[in-house]
């Protein structure tokens, strides 16, 4: 959500490291001096944020994204860790965080901050906020504070310190210019999207005044050298009044969720179309056993729709299921499906991401049953046959599609409501495979007819 990343590359580059207080106290001065920026108990700030691709769910590399600049405001109570991020649509996003009052919104619909979310964000807002780093860094008692070395950033010389999170078990090492002195970056560990242990760092850059503190205006957030997103400031102000309204949103709705429910869509004996809210799911029957093409975004969702199976085809469980691609929203729902017996198939791009998947920095890896798909793969047997495709695309890293040829029917998803290169890259690739479709069968949305969605293309 807020940072840029480039591994650094870990070589000497002459004498040894400044002490790290003398780091620490040199970049100081660089920023307005020790006594300011721990005098700092507020921010306003207003910004321009940039998204340069969703790389926290591993993008296609060199897909031609774009790129999606919105307006931004923070308001931040340091002494009361409280936050307000208020980013302009469409969609409109709204965090707010209070201890006790954690929500999210987008446009109109209004939901709670798990605590993992919650710490995260805290930490986002952290890191992108330099003069909360130093502030941290110049409180920390000096027993705690490690050397991290030397390296070279962007082709710049840097010498490192690390630190402890408050009340966490992470670290993050502060990387300050050799030549100019200022913070040139921070870098912790973390797992996010499709990265596990993966350097998350932020660099600040474009240094200006901002009342009697220097500041960046230009701070870039990445992921393994991965850009995520960036942030340009338009402008800064300490130490402002904050509202208490500013950190209050309207009251939850704590009425229970209905129950999942899921619709069912025939085609033929052994084919079954499943449907929920957002997503569906195909299933076919394959002598005695069943094969699943992608699970629901969520848990709830997918227990759901195994029931469901097991009461149509109760001599024929779930043996198989295919995952599309790791997309929060196609992945969110498969934990239940790692508690059965079924062996759960993926692109090889995404197997190691599946078997890490909602796995904690310091848990064990968990025992999965996990397969590649080649490039094509068939699934056969009774009178059903499935054969799952890798299919090129500038949506996903390894997306896959899937054809049942007794029923015409082509399962995929995010290219028929994606972007019209997506759509064209579906109606390619199914034209260069001479598949006979009949029916296209969207994870998002009504199945059409093939002819229907071809006339549609730009």
């Amino acid at each position: 959500m807020f940072a840029v990343i480039v591994v650094a590359t870990f070589l000497g580059h002459g004498p040894s490291p400044a002490k790290p207080e003398v780091l620490l106290r040199r970049a100081a001065d660089k920023m307005g001096g020790e006594a300011a920026l721990v005098a700092v108990r507020s921010k306003h700030a207003s910004m321009v944020s940039t998204v340069t691709a969703n790389l926290l769910q591993e993008e296609w590399p060199g897909a031609p994204h774009p790129i999606a600049s919105r307006d931004q405001a923070w308001d931040i109570d340091w002494s009361g860790l409280r936050f307000r991020i208020d980013r302009a649509g469409p969609p409109h996003l709204l965090y707010t965080f209070s201890p006790g009052n954690a929500l999210f919104m987008i446009d109109t619909t209004q939901s709670k901050l798990s605590p993992p979310t919650v710490a995260i964000l805290q930490t986002d807002v952290m890191l992108q906020s330099a003069e909360r780093v130093m502030q941290l860094a110049l409180v920390t008692p000096p027993n705690a504070i490690r050397s991290a070395g030397t390296s070279t950033i962007a082709g710049r010389p840097v010498s490192g310190i690390r630190i402890p999170l408050p009340a966490t078990s992470d670290t993050v090492t502060l990387w300050f210019d050799d030549a100019e002195g200022y913070l040139n970056a921070t870098d912790m560990r973390r797992n996010i999207g499709g990265y596990r242990n993966a350097i998350y760092r932020t660099e600040y850059s474009q240094w200006v005044h901002a009342g009697n503190l220097m500041i960046p205006s230009f701070v870039r957030v990445s992921y393994n050298n991965d850009v995520a997103w960036s942030f340009t400031l338009k402008k800064a102000e300490f130490n402002v009044p904050l509202d208490d309204s500013l950190f209050r949103s309207k009251p939850m709705d704590n009425t229970p969720p209905p129950p999942a429910t899921v619709q069912i869509q025939m085609y033929g004996d052994n084919v079954m179309r499943l449907s929920g809210p957002t997503h569906s799911s195909v299933a076919v029957r394959e002598g005695n056993h069943t094969i699943v093409l992608e699970a629901p975004a969520v848990p709830e969702q997918t227990i759901a729709m195994l029931d469901s199976l097991h009461a149509h085809w109760p001599q024929a469980p779930v043996a198989d299921v295919i995952v599309t691609h790791h997309h929060f929203d196609h992945v969110g729902g498969i934990e239940p499906v790692f508690k059965t017996s079924a062996l759960v198939h993926g692109s090889p791009d995404i197997t190691a991401f599946l078997q890490s998947f909602a796995v904690g920095m310091g848990d064990p890896m968990p025992k999965r049953k996990i397969a590649a798909l080649r490039d094509s793969t068939t699934f056969a047997g009774g009178s059903e046959r499935v054969v799952v495709y890798r299919i090129p695309n500038t949506h996903a890293r390894g997306l896959v599609v899937a054809y049942i040829p007794s029923q015409k029917l082509l399962f995929e998803a995010d290219l028929v409501t994606g972007t019209p290169m997506n759509q064209r890259e579906l109606r390619d690739f199914v034209q260069e495979k001479r598949l006979d479709v009949t029916t296209v069968a969207p994870v998002h949305g009504p199945a059409m007819l093939w002819s229907d969605f071809v006339a549609k293309i730009k």
